[in-house]
């Protein structure tokens, strides 16, 4: 229950006793003289010196601030602080699960379908229901860490959403193509022609997002987004700068 310490100046002996005595010959006994752990051991709001001494000065805590990086002998486990976290994340995976699944608490399926189409999954109209279902739960899953975090964000980003939906939907109607070699979003044009690069992505982006990321920079881009979904053909007003459309995207 002693340790030496590092510190700015150079180093310190600390010590954890509760109790000390002076023996016959004259030398000063500590109490408890070491720690003897066997599985678990419960440290309460009355343990806090010891608490202290193993999390600042103990060089067998793994993780603690003087853990000499070799020899682990005990770590902390936060059982409430666990609990907290398992149980916020078990509800965020029951509404998860609900808003996908659930007939009576559940997204419509129009909603459920745009949602897929914001997550840049493929011919979701050609998807019956169930399978575009499984579909969203697949790719939340993909993202362990923030996957159930996200879709719930998700749900509630109407803008986001219907851009994203739009971008999904320009790509399934072929009006415009990622090509993997070039790293490169590009206009599909008449059977015969080159199509039409207007964005290269960087080497790690993922391609999806830097559309996304494009259409949000780019005011004119979006626009010929919304003329082309529309089939409308993409024609600058007379005498302005950027083109304008009947109707612009949100």
């Amino acid at each position: 229950m002693s340790a030496t310490v590092k510190t700015k100046t150079g180093t310190e002996s600390w010590r954890y006793a509760e109790n000390k005595i002076t023996g016959t010959d004259g030398r000063t006994i500590w109490s408890p003289y070491n720690l003897i752990l066997r599985g678990t051991r419960l440290l309460l709001d009355t343990d806090i010196e010891l608490v202290y001494w193993l999390q600042y000065c103990c060089p067998f805590l793994e993780g603690g601030d003087n853990f000499n990086g070799k020899v682990s002998k005990c770590i902390f486990e936060d059982l409430v602080g666990d609990a907290f976290k398992k149980a916020k994340k078990e509800e965020a995976l029951a509404d998860v699960k609900a808003l996908i699944y659930s007939t009576k608490l559940g997204l419509g399926e129009d909603r459920l379908r745009k949602i897929a189409k914001a997550y840049f999954i493929t011919d979701v109209d050609e998807l019956s229901l169930p399978q575009v279902k499984l579909a969203v739960e697949s790719v939340i899953n993909t993202d362990k860490r923030e996957g159930i975090s996200k879709f719930l964000k998700l749900v509630d980003a109407k803008q986001a959403l219907d851009v994203r939906a739009s971008l999904q939907q320009a790509v399934d109607e072929k009006i415009i193509i990622y090509t993997v070699p070039k790293k490169t979003w590009a206009w599909v044009t008449e059977h015969g022609k080159k199509n039409l690069p207007f964005a290269e992505i960087g080497a790690s982006k993922d391609p999806y997002e830097a559309l996304y990321a494009y259409y949000l920079g780019n005011r004119k881009f979006a626009q010929e987004i919304a003329a082309a979904l529309k089939g409308q053909s993409f024609v600058p007003a007379e005498g302005a700068e950027e083109p304008v459309l009947d109707a612009t995207p949100e």
